[in-house]
């Protein structure tokens, strides 16, 4: 459970909505607490749940900060892991991994749309021995170290997406909401020509079929409006469809 517990307490981090993420030295103090000088962070994208085509790209630990800070510049307020069924494992001596089938990667954009990328994850880290900058002498090794001195870094974060999800807040979606009823109006009787388009009994009928095979009733917007698109900017923040034309 150490592996998973550091992990959380990264994606605890990113979720913090904080105006200092908008400086480069939050995230270089952020990536120096969190990874190792030799770390990457792998993402990849398919398009497609049979793996036949995907977008992939590496980001190496010097660009990371950087990476961070254009995610927050192009308005992600809050990134988060969640993760379901995870499986830890003993590498080598002082190496770890972390692995799951079921992560979700959520994104809050403008605190308006939040993304969520679903697929699988694979964090390894290594125990790395922390020194102060005055410390002198040979290195400590892990078996002679005091373990207070010891942080576990990830030396690789690599997750493959398979579904992405857009979500928005409704309270955003404004218009006059008509919530249909269908004991407002008559439902027509079997062998009756039907009813105009758009009328009131096509409506009911309509409503009535729904209800018949267990749908919820609808609810109408007249001249709804909505907040825009999130940027693109990122390749992540893209949707499936948008990434591979």
């Amino acid at each position: 459970g150490q592996i998973l517990t550091r992990f959380l307490q990264f994606s605890a981090v990113l979720a913090i909505e904080d105006k200092n993420k908008l400086q480069q030295q939050y995230w270089n103090d952020l990536v120096k607490e969190y990874f190792s000088p030799k770390a990457s962070f792998r993402f990849q994208l398919w398009k497609t749940e049979d793996k036949k085509e995907a977008k992939y790209f590496e980001i190496g630990a010097l660009i990371l900060p950087r990476f961070f800070l254009a995610t927050t510049q192009a308005g992600v307020t809050s990134m988060s892991w969640v993760v379901d069924g995870c499986r830890e494992r003993i590498l080598a001596p002082g190496a770890y991994s972390l692995e799951t089938a079921h992560a979700r990667m959520d994104l809050s954009i403008f605190k308006r749309y939040r993304v969520a990328l679903k697929g699988w994850l694979s964090v390894v880290y290594e125990a790395s021995v922390v020194r102060p900058a005055s410390a002198t002498g040979p290195t400590p090794t892990l078996s002679t170290v005091d373990p207070n001195d010891i942080k576990l870094l990830i030396t690789s974060l690599n997750m493959h997406v398979y579904q992405y999800e857009k979500m928005i807040n409704l309270d955003l979606i404004t218009g006059e909401r008509t919530r249909e009823d269908v004991n407002l109006f008559p439902i027509r009787i079997p062998g009756a020509p039907s009813p105009p388009v758009g009328s009131n009994a096509a409506m009911a009928e309509e409503a009535e079929r729904r209800r018949r095979c267990g749908e919820e009733p609808r609810i109408q917007i007249a001249r709804a409006t909505m907040p825009g698109e999130p940027s693109t900017r990122l390749v992540f923040l893209r949707p499936p469809c948008d990434v591979w034309r």
